[in-house]
């Protein structure tokens, strides 16, 4: 059984994921007009731009102070009142807007809900990097939890394949401090290249290269699902054409990167090479353990089943495991069969995933081409659904549960 809160989410992500959208609902009363969302969208966009280069101008020591803070006040003030117009109420600051639990927006419904699971709801543009439109973080000092919401899904009123991507990981966070979350716990494992020499996790190339959660694919697998469904509704769509190419590339190096950087952890640690902390998640059932490749002395590395590979010293992953998993005093020695144990299981799970990672992207790359015909769509369409099954079947097989799912008329999608 899910519990209340997971109950909530489900139907939260339900609703939103199928709400009608704004343009579907309009009426055709002047072709010649623009869309009251189009101008809409142009101005906030505008105003967007504005404000992130207020903010990188002051960080860069360009603009003073008391300019920085009337520029702030008036491109923030606007854009404000600009979401009054959806019908959204934020409270504005310098860190971002902060959207509030009221008003007749779509989105103070789903403020409300992560409220209650002391979750904010922002949009804060210039905290995000280069090219990302919206973020879950969580804060590494007190692993407070914000969710940072697309422009789009603002104007639109409704979540796109964007907000979708990241309430799924919502999701899966607040699963997985739940004890009947283990499947949701291994993929919250997170691993870091950034104290390594290479700067680099194997296998992987681009925005991701340096740090990933395994979450990810769980994620990914969701909006490839909703951009399949928009390139099958409309084969022209070059947005859901071109970033499922992207999707499937993304799947299959976080299987592979995942794999290979597991099986050299797990080797490390079971020659103790490693050290760990472990600390509690406030409010949950759970606890965050951090495992580091530690270089190996002479002696140690001699006399080991295998050599340590030196690019890889400095390698963190960051695990979700039950407080009760956790030894009463934690030793390298009742630690390393824990985190044998965890890893052990990572591994089963990437590897029970790979094959069908790959027949996705596999299939996705026909899509390359100018055309798209219906026999490609329909190879993507079985390829993703081999995965989603692989992935409820072995959600099923650890949580003991019937895995949700959102209905659409002849679409679904598994949560």
């Amino acid at each position: 059984m899910l519990s209340r809160r997971g109950t909530l989410l489900v139907s939260l992500i339900t609703l939103l994921l199928f709400a009608n959208s704004a343009w579907a609902a309009s009426a055709c009363v002047d072709l010649f007009k623009p869309h009251p969302v189009v101008i809409a969208m142009a101005e906030a966009k505008a105003l967007e731009e504005k404000f992130v280069i207020t903010q990188r101008a002051y960080r860069q020591g360009l603009l003073g102070r008391s300019q920085f803070e009337r520029d702030l006040a008036a491109s923030g003030g606007k854009l404000t009142r600009l979401f009054a117009t959806r019908g959204l109420t934020v409270e504005f600051r310098e860190e971002g807007f902060e959207i509030l639990p009221q008003g007749s927006h779509s989105l103070a419904k789903v403020a409300s809900h992560l409220n209650s699971n002391n979750i904010r709801l922002m949009y804060a543009p210039h905290l995000l990097p280069e090219g990302m439109q919206a973020a879950y973080s969580v804060k590494e000092s007190d692993l407070s939890r914000t969710l940072y919401i697309d422009l789009e899904t603002i104007i639109h009123g409704r979540i796109g394949v964007v907000g979708a991507h990241e309430l799924r990981h919502v999701y899966n966070d607040l699963r997985a401090n739940e004890r009947a979350g283990a499947y949701e716990r291994l993929f919250q494992t997170h691993l870091f290249a950034d104290k390594t020499a290479s700067k680099k996790l194997p296998e992987i190339e681009g925005p991701y290269q340096t740090n990933f959660s395994l979450d990810e694919i769980i994620a990914y697998r969701l909006s490839a699902a909703l951009l399949l469904r928009d390139l099958m509704r409309q084969p022209s769509d070059n947005f859901a054409k071109n970033n499922l190419i992207v999707h499937g590339e993304q799947l299959r190096m976080f299987v592979n990167s995942g794999l290979a950087t597991l099986k050299v952890l797990l080797s490390e640690v079971q020659n103790s090479r490693f050290t760990f902390t472990i600390r509690g998640v406030p409010g949950a059932e759970t606890a965050k353990v951090q495992v580091e490749i530690v270089k190996a002395g002479l002696l140690k590395n001699l006399f080991s089943t295998r050599r340590q590979d030196k690019n890889l010293v400095g390698l963190i992953a960051r695990l979700d495991v039950l407080r009760t998993e956790v030894p009463s005093v934690p030793t390298p020695d009742n630690m390393r069969l824990l985190l044998s144990t965890k890893i052990g299981q990572m591994i089963v799970e990437l590897e029970a995933l790979q094959k069908p990672a790959h027949s996705f992207f596999e299939a996705t790359q026909s899509l390359a081409g100018k055309h798209v015909s219906e026999a490609q769509i329909v190879d993507i369409d079985e390829a993703l659904g081999r995965l989603s099954r692989a992935i409820a079947a072995r959600r099923m097989s650890h949580n003991n549960q019937t895995t949700p799912t959102a209905q659409n008329g002849n679409d679904e999608v598994f949560l």
